[in-house]
């Protein structure tokens, strides 16, 4: 089964808090259930979090449901072994538009399951530089800096 993530949960420490979430909830719903069947009463529940209850909503899961829940996580759990990874290092933090907008375009573009890791580097100076398993393309401006030395000196020589 196929699980559709949304943009707010893009990098694989998120995909894991959430997969964590879930085995929490299921404990406490299989205690509430114990709880019921000893006290003859409705147990109330813990409810899921926003970004979890926008998953479940996404993927059409009822989060007060075990089987439901069940089959999230099974679909989480092998996203987060086989979902291609991607490691994006930037200068500064993007804002949550960016953010989103570099989840949407690699989601749209090369995969819909795509964890996006980002880091920053200030010594990079500006740019990005994307990493997979087994590529790395250097767009930071450190790289065309470094690569056009001789040319910074001519303009700082022709300068003074």
């Amino acid at each position: 089964m196929s699980i559709e993530l949304p943009t707010e949960i893009h990098s694989l420490s998120q995909l894991g808090e959430v997969i964590y979430e879930i085995e929490r909830l299921l404990g406490r719903l299989q205690d509430a259930k114990v709880q019921q069947a000893v006290q003859g009463a409705p147990v109330e529940t813990a409810s899921a979090s926003a970004r979890l209850q926008q998953l479940a909503d996404l993927n059409s899961f009822n989060t007060t449901i075990s089987a439901d829940l069940e089959q999230l996580l099974e679909g989480l759990k092998v996203l987060r072994d086989k979902a291609p990874q991607v490691k994006l290092t930037v200068a500064g933090w993007p804002d949550v538009v960016v953010e989103k907008r570099l989840v949407e375009w690699f989601r749209s573009q090369i995969s819909s399951t795509v964890l996006i890791k980002f880091v920053v580097r200030s010594d990079i100076c500006g740019g990005i530089i994307v990493q997979t398993e087994n590529r790395r393309l250097d767009l930071s401006y450190r790289e065309l800096l470094v690569g056009n030395r001789h040319r910074i000196s001519e303009l700082a020589y022709h300068a003074g």
